[in-house]
């Protein structure tokens, strides 16, 4: 029953972490042509955008997992 609601979460947390891992394999390339102070910035913050969201994804699937335990204590044994 969880889980159509817990996937998308998921499938977020892992399009972030590689758009992380993409933007970090940016950032070192543009390190190396001496990219302008703005443009990296710009990286960084874009790098820490998705950092948030993977945060507050984490929080949803936390928020979900708790509330599925108050609604039935028993159903993590059953899994």
């Amino acid at each position: 029953m969880g889980k159509p609601t817990i996937e998308p979460l998921l499938k977020e947390i892992h399009d972030a972490e590689r758009e992380i891992d993409a933007i970090e394999c940016k950032i070192q390339f543009a390190d190396l042509k001496k990219t302008y102070p703005h443009e990296y910035a710009a990286m960084r913050s874009e790098q820490e955008n998705h950092r948030q969201q993977i945060l507050h994804c984490k929080a949803s699937l936390d928020n979900h997992v708790k509330a599925e335990q108050v609604e039935d204590p028993g159903s993590l044994d059953n899994e």
